[in-house]
């Protein structure tokens, strides 16, 4: 997905994607989208799954940001349970966020709440 109309690259983080993946684009040839859904369509289907879940409710403002907002912060767990420094993991994270990497904490604090040192 792009932001702001930017292309950026998101790294396959496991196995199990990476499989997903290559069976998404068997047989499509390059640069050919793998879905053909736009951002606004995927949020109103996750509005009305959780809506039929009775979740709404509970979670007005959910969204693609979201799902960006869980993925920020799986990442930032893995990547710290994993060894990799506070300040590598803040570069990496506002990459693949499609940020600059220099661009610190003051957004990526926005999409991950919980960043100890440790």
């Amino acid at each position: 997905m792009e932001k702001g109309g930017r292309k950026r690259t998101i790294d396959i983080r496991t196995a199990d994607d990476r499989e997903f993946l290559e069976n998404l684009a068997k047989g499509k040839p390059p640069g050919t989208p793998l879905v053909g859904i736009r951002t606004d369509a995927i949020n109103k289907a996750l509005n009305r799954a959780m809506k039929e879940l009775g979740m709404k409710s509970k979670y007005p403002n959910t969204s693609v940001h979201g799902l960006r907002k869980l993925y920020a912060q799986r990442c930032w767990d893995d990547n710290r349970k994993n060894g990799m420094s506070y300040k590598d993991n803040v570069a990496y994270l506002n990459l693949q966020l499609g940020h600059s990497a220099s661009r610190g904490l003051q957004v990526l604090s926005i999409y991950v709440e919980r960043m100890e040192k440790y």
